[in-house]
């Protein structure tokens, strides 16, 4: 039996090695050791706990909780650990679904960010207007008086 966790928002940063699919296989398999050895670099000083790393056919998927600011710059740490990448960054509704001993992110924050990833070109990190929202509403002065 499969349950479905209630849904959160959560910033995901995509991250796509250019022309994987048509690289051999032994620098398909080198290029995505030195992303994830380069992710792992930028994410050191992000607690485990406020993320998750994803694999994905032609690179990773980051899911980052929290701080949608953070997200931002943590984003760009991604974005240069492993040159050339095309990058995505959105903020939207993701789930865990879990069976059994099998776990798994999905939802709309996932897709639109590799969305945005394949619409990058190499080297560029796009962000979705969803993140670019996101970020405006946390970063709005109040305008509530003290």
């Amino acid at each position: 039996m499969s349950t479905v966790a209630p849904p959160v928002h959560a910033s995901v940063a995509f991250l796509r090695i250019p022309g994987f699919d048509s690289l051999p296989v032994s620098e398909q398999a080198s290029r995505k050791e030195g992303l994830v050895q380069g992710a792992r670099a930028a994410l050191a000083h992000v607690p485990t706990g406020e993320r998750l790393v994803l694999d994905a056919p032609d690179g990773l998927a980051v899911v980052l909780f929290g701080d949608i600011p953070r997200a931002l710059d943590t984003a760009g740490a991604l974005h240069r650990a492993a040159a050339p990448l095309q990058s995505g960054l959105n903020h939207g509704p993701l789930a865990l679904a879990a069976a059994s001993s099998d776990a798994r992110v999905i939802g709309d924050g996932i897709e639109e960010a590799a969305s945005a990833a394949r619409f990058a070109a190499p080297g560029q990190l796009f962000a979705t207007e969803a993140f670019a929202r996101a970020l405006h509403a946390v970063a709005r002065p109040s305008s509530r008086s003290t």
